[in-house]
């Protein structure tokens, strides 16, 4: 009996001793399985992330947007943010952000139309610009305030390009730059504001498709010869060129029947000559700061004029009077 008691006793042991093994066998399972469900979604998301990162990758671009549709599409600033949606990145900003190469993951952003490089003067531009071949919807580029001192040839590759701004790049190689821009198919509009230009070089005429052209600010006093041959300008910015021959510049540029838009604010005009009115499709006309006194008479030919604007200047009270007569049509005057 007391044999049997021991025995049982230590049956009783064993039998604890089992059933906490069980238990712990159980709990061992079961925390087993509850770290493979957990290793199994973690697996599960990071095979998800691959395959939003690699759809991300590997959309179809958009059809491209016209100028009006594109404005109405947030900007996005710099790469992060951008590269966590790239289907919906069409316009993008890396101004300022103190580039010395372009990041390769800018290819995955197939959809951008508009990219502003401003203010990296240390960014290696042939080698961005030849990452920018690779986005296939690129039609807006600046590149102001980039310290250029030529355009590099990568820039041919861009060819569904058809905007871009090189202002302030004082440095700048125009002559070469011209060249190398005339063999973009798509090229209308270019602006080089601010860059001290003391000429405009010749090889400006080899743009032959240009529809917009802005160079204010600059030191140049005559048009290259030859000018009036872009025929299809429609925008001409003159404004703030205080050496410029106004008579000669006007005469040139009323020979480009296209022209809709002339803007030659302070541009030291004393007398307009009467050969503006052969610009007949001019719709908006700036002689702001302007020391002429009156306005010609031949001016009323100008009969699809629509703006006017000739603020701080010294119009002979005749003149004034007789604005109101000059033209047949509607015209808004700023005065």
């Amino acid at each position: 009996m007391k044999r049997f008691q021991i025995q049982s006793k230590y049956f009783d042991l064993s039998l604890k001793y089992l059933i906490m093994i069980t238990l712990a066998s159980l709990m061992m399972a079961c925390g087993g399985t509850k770290e493979n469900k957990e290793n199994a979604n973690d697996s599960t998301k990071s095979d998800a992330t691959t395959a939003t990162n690699k759809a991300n990758e590997n959309f179809t671009p958009a059809n491209l947007k016209s100028d009006k549709e594109l404005y109405n599409y947030e900007e996005y600033e710099g790469l992060d943010k951008a590269l966590k949606e790239p289907e919906k990145v069409f316009r993008l900003s890396l101004k300022d952000a103190g580039l010395k190469t372009l990041p390769e993951s800018i290819a995955k952003l197939k959809n951008v139309q508009s990219l502003s490089l401003d203010l990296n003067p240390d960014l290696d531009m042939k080698q961005a610009l030849g990452l920018l071949a690779q986005l296939p919807n690129l039609q807006e580029l600046s590149l102001s305030d980039d310290s250029l001192k030529t355009l590099p040839e990568e820039i041919k590759k861009l060819t569904n390009l058809h905007s871009i701004w090189l202002d302030n790049n004082p440095k700048l190689n125009f002559a070469q730059a011209f060249t190398v821009l005339s063999e973009l198919p798509n090229l209308r509009d270019i602006s080089l504001i601010v860059n001290d230009l003391p000429s405009l070089p010749q090889e400006i005429v080899k743009l032959k498709n240009l529809k917009k052209l802005a160079v204010s600010y600059n030191k140049f006093k005559v048009l290259p010869q030859g000018f009036s041959q872009l025929q299809n300008l429609e925008f001409v910015d003159l404004s703030f060129n205080e050496n410029l021959d106004a008579a000669k510049a006007i005469e040139e540029v009323a020979k480009i029947k296209t022209l809709k838009y002339l803007y030659m604010s302070k541009n030291n005009i004393e007398t307009i000559p009467n050969n503006i009115a052969k610009l007949e499709n001019l719709e908006t006309l700036f002689l702001n700061n302007n020391p002429f006194k009156t306005l010609p008479f031949a001016m009323k030919k100008l009969t699809k004029l629509k703006t006017l604007s000739i603020l701080s200047n010294k119009l002979e009270p005749p003149a004034l009077m007789g604005l109101d007569q000059l033209f047949t049509q509607k015209v808004q005057i700023l005065k």
